[in-house]
């Protein structure tokens, strides 16, 4: 019995993580200057987000030091914090910061997630999370701490970015009321007439 062709319905198999992934970035891809933007934003977060992860895991890790070792690093740790900071605990201190900052640099992924999705709160996310993250680390370290430890190229990174989303913000937001009001135009001009 030969098969109808045109009966059978096309049948596309999506695995799990394809899933994840239209779930995460949707079905339509944003314009050419929104990906690359997003894209090359998403390389900063990932490299600033890495920062955050290596203290946290170098953190964690100490107490696995040989006995001999630990002794030495761990009161190390406390006597530069101490010195230099007036920290009374310098592990607690940054393991705290470690894990503020994991949520501040969440709060900036949803955001670069609904920018892509072309979600104007997306935007808000971001900014929002680069500001939060340098406050963070004024209040939780201090501002000797974020002046002396706070490399060039972080500043560079997080304020420039958010730089670029504030214009592309503004940006963005003009041209959804220019768009708006070009189709309320004809509209207005159909009524009159």
């Amino acid at each position: 019995m030969p098969i109808d062709e045109s009966k059978i319905e096309r049948v596309v198999a999506v695995t799990i993580p394809q899933k994840i992934k239209r779930l995460i970035l949707g079905k339509e891809r944003p314009n050419l200057l929104t990906r690359v933007s997003v894209g090359v934003v998403f390389i900063m977060w990932v490299y600033l987000f890495s920062w955050y992860l290596m203290t946290f895991l170098s953190l964690m890790m100490m107490n696995g030091l040989k006995p001999g070792w630990r002794n030495d690093v761990i009161p190390a740790f406390h006597r530069v914090g101490s010195k230099l900071y007036g920290y009374a605990d310098t592990v607690n201190m940054l393991t705290v910061h470690s894990l503020i900052q994991f949520a501040v640099y969440f709060i900036m992924l949803v955001g670069l997630i609904l920018v892509w999705r072309k979600k104007r709160i997306g935007f808000l996310f971001y900014i929002g999370g680069a500001i939060g993250s340098l406050a963070v680390t004024f209040i939780v370290l201090g501002y000797d701490y974020l002046i002396a430890e706070t490399t060039i190229v972080h500043w560079t990174l997080v304020i420039g970015s958010a730089l670029y989303f504030t214009v592309g913000a503004w940006w963005f937001y003009k041209w959804k009321e220019r768009k708006n009001k070009k189709q309320e135009a004809p509209q207005t001009q159909t009524t009159a007439g």
